[in-house]
């Protein structure tokens, strides 16, 4: 079974290239920072991706009402490179025992 995982980014091109990178991964993509919550509630997930760009750009209500979600699963912030055609990952949670970005999926 794969894993299941939500991803919220809201820029296309950025998107296309996180789930090319995530081909063996169920995702659950999401515009808002908002809507994590509203899928935590229905599907249990084993992770939580975020395109930092609309890390940035979130309200600070938003990451107030998603932090506890945050850093009860493992989650990361993703940063795509276009030129360098890399994404970046960084940890969110600490308080899961990750070796790796890889241990999310």
């Amino acid at each position: 079974m794969a894993p299941k995982i939500i991803l919220a980014v809201q820029d296309a091109k950025r998107k296309e290239a996180y789930l090319a990178a995530l081909d063996a991964v169920e995702c659950s993509v999401i515009e808002k920072l908002g809507d994590i919550l509203l899928l935590l509630r229905k599907h249990p997930y084993n992770g939580i991706l975020i395109d930092l760009p609309l890390n940035i750009k979130a309200s600070n209500m938003e990451k107030i009402q998603i932090y506890d979600s945050l850093h009860s699963m493992p989650s990361a912030t993703l940063n795509y490179d276009a030129k360098k055609g890399l994404i970046k990952l960084f940890l969110i949670s600490t308080d899961h025992p990750l070796r790796s970005g890889c241990d999310i999926l």
